[in-house]
């Protein structure tokens, strides 16, 4: 296992956290990681030290630390369903729609810190 120690402020860790967890970074880390038994992927830090991070404008950046913390509050809100709640399969329903909603805006937002193309985010993301 690695440790990364992180001496940078929350909005910063967050434009990185968004980046790092796009479809962007998981076609990276598909092309150039190591893929394991039951393909899984290794996310170890020589492949993800490779990931480029793009350098945007502020406006952006903050969009996508915005978007993040989006989707950290929807994620949040699934895990503290308890048992009982767990059984609301509407409630769950509507939070993992507007979580699939949520990374959706995230990962064009990311496409834009790339500056990619229509056909190269039809690479990227070959499903969407």
């Amino acid at each position: 296992p690695a440790n990364i120690i992180c001496r940078i402020d929350k909005p910063t860790l967050l434009y990185i956290l968004g980046i790092l967890n796009s479809n962007v970074t998981k076609y990276i880390i598909e092309l150039t990681g190591a893929t394991r038994s039951g393909g899984f992927i290794e996310y170890k830090p020589m492949y993800v030290s490779q990931i480029p991070i793009p350098k945007v404008e502020a406006e952006l950046r903050e969009r996508i630390r915005q978007r993040v913390e989006k989707i950290m509050g929807v994620q949040r809100e699934l895990s503290q369903l308890d048992t009982a709640q767990a059984k609301n399969l509407p409630e769950q329903a509507t939070l993992k729609a507007r979580l699939a909603e949520y990374e959706t805006l995230l990962n064009a937002l990311v496409y834009e810190a790339y500056g990619l193309t229509a056909e190269e985010v039809a690479v990227v993301c070959p499903h969407p």
